[in-house]
């Protein structure tokens, strides 16, 4: 994976409108399970920008759990892309 080959596009969830960030990416840190047949458990990176970013109204901080989480206790990620093919949505 080159980090170079990609773009992260901030505050976009219609892709009609031109009122969005691109930012690049200074590192990927990809689960170290990742990719084991069958499961989709470790399906989680840590996406480093390579600039900082000013929050706005459509660019906001992810929630974090107030109470604590330990290793081993099961959570559930959510988020949204593309799960089939190899298609450029842009």
């Amino acid at each position: 994976m080159d980090i170079n080959d990609y773009r992260i596009a901030l505050g976009l969830h219609d892709f009609s409108t031109t009122s969005y960030l691109i930012r690049r990416l200074s590192n990927v840190t990809i689960h170290p399970e990742f990719g084991q047949p069958a499961s989709v458990s470790n399906d989680i990176a840590i996406l480093t920008l390579s600039e900082t970013v000013r929050l706005t109204k459509k660019v906001q901080l992810a929630c974090l759990p107030e109470r604590s989480v330990y290793p081993g206790q099961l959570c559930v990620v959510t988020g949204w892309g593309v799960t089939e093919g190899k298609r450029n949505l842009f």
